[in-house]
């Protein structure tokens, strides 16, 4: 028992040790934030998204379509982003546009997403070039319909959106941005606080003496800030 009073009475001065030091932790909080900040948009690099649409159907055989026809359309959808990342699609293509990535990485620049839980996927490239970005888009377009055919064994691909892009960059997350570089300062000034506190061996009373030493205290000499928030204090009892 005993052990855990003392603990708490440890975390008690450690944490009114951090809300004397709460202006600097906020001080340095928001230097940290504003760094990183900084230090984000000047050396990213711009980043351009070049977007296509492709529809599958499941069974082209069939003369009429039903819902069970349109719900295997859908969930091919996951298949079809399976095999638009894998190597069989990607290697061509790094190939033909001699692009310095990896399959990996480039599989990384793109992600394909069904458009409103249907049967249309939407491919999206994000590139650090427009043209590239484009032709890459344009590539999986022509490659990856009939590697998708013939692994499903059935249905088909088809073009339903041609290949479009902006001359803007996407934008950087700013809010995001500044939650991480707060939460890493905020982090970094609590710590730095923790570690001067712990490491000050200066005794602050009467009770630290006592534990360190197991000797009785015969009197304390009061600092002159003491003395004055007592005069102070006895002031506006009198007025």
């Amino acid at each position: 028992m005993k052990e855990n009073m003392e603990r708490e009475l440890d975390v008690g001065q450690l944490l009114r040790a951090l809300l004397k030091k709460a202006r600097y932790i906020v001080l340095i909080t928001l230097i940290v934030a504003m760094a990183g900040l900084a230090f984000s948009v000047l050396t990213t690099k711009p980043v351009y998204q070049a977007k296509a649409k492709m529809i599958v159907n499941a069974d082209t055989s069939r003369p009429s379509v039903d819902t069970n026809d349109l719900s295997a359309s859908i969930k091919l959808v996951d298949t079809c982003t399976a095999i638009i990342e894998s190597r069989t699609v990607l290697v061509p293509i790094i190939q033909e546009l001699n692009l310095p990535d990896s399959s990996e990485s480039l599989a990384s620049k793109i992600s394909v997403a069904s458009v409103n839980n249907t049967q249309v996927m939407e491919i999206t490239v994000r590139y650090g070039d427009l043209k590239i970005a484009m032709a890459i888009a344009a590539k999986i377009l022509e490659v990856a319909p009939p590697v998708i055919v013939e692994s499903i064994e059935a249905g088909s691909v088809k073009t339903v959106e041609d290949v479009h892009g902006s001359d803007r960059p996407i934008s950087l997350s700013i809010p995001k941005i500044i939650i991480l570089y707060t939460v890493i300062g905020f982090a970094l000034a609590c710590g730095l606080f923790i570690a001067l506190y712990l490491l000050d061996n200066t005794y602050r009373s009467e009770y630290d003496i006592r534990q360190s030493f197991d000797i009785p205290v015969l009197g304390v000499i009061p600092s002159i800030e003491s003395c004055e928030k007592k005069e102070k204090k006895v002031r506006g009892e009198l007025e």
